[in-house]
């Protein structure tokens, strides 16, 4: 299975889409270095949560870059299109939240929207548009 498959489907907006990014292909040590990429460009967080199913390994390998009490939480997900799934993600956690609330910053490994994301929201690479045989 490729990572850019171009395959029309419907993505987690209800959107029919003309290729997937398939992020499953990606190995561990894939993610580790799309982690490694991230904190280059995004402050220190001290907790990252990621949004179910596909935000699970960034999150994971993103855990051992937490810098303890900087008031700063993380949503991680592998691919951004429209940003629906990371706003639904940060509202139930901003809503769980007890105590002194965190900043909420996100960071995805694709961006394909072909735009730039909003303040605070972080991409490692930009595939705005894609030409395939």
């Amino acid at each position: 299975m490729p990572l850019f498959d171009n395959t029309p489907f419907v993505g987690a907006s209800g959107r029919q889409l003309n290729w997937k990014i398939e992020c499953d292909v990606l190995s561990w040590e894939d993610w580790e270095c799309l982690a490694s990429m991230a904190v280059t460009m995004m402050p220190p967080f001290s907790v990252v949560r990621g949004v179910p199913s596909g935000g699970i390994p960034f999150a994971v390998a993103l855990r051992s870059f937490c810098t303890p009490d900087t008031g700063v939480g993380l949503v991680a997900d592998d691919v951004w299109t429209t940003g629906g799934s990371v706003a639904r993600f940060q509202r139930e956690w901003a809503d769980s939240m007890i105590g002194e609330p965190l900043e909420l910053l996100t960071v995805v490994a694709f961006n394909r929207s072909g735009e730039s994301l909003p303040p605070g929201a972080y991409s490692v690479l930009s595939v705005n548009r894609m030409v395939m045989p």
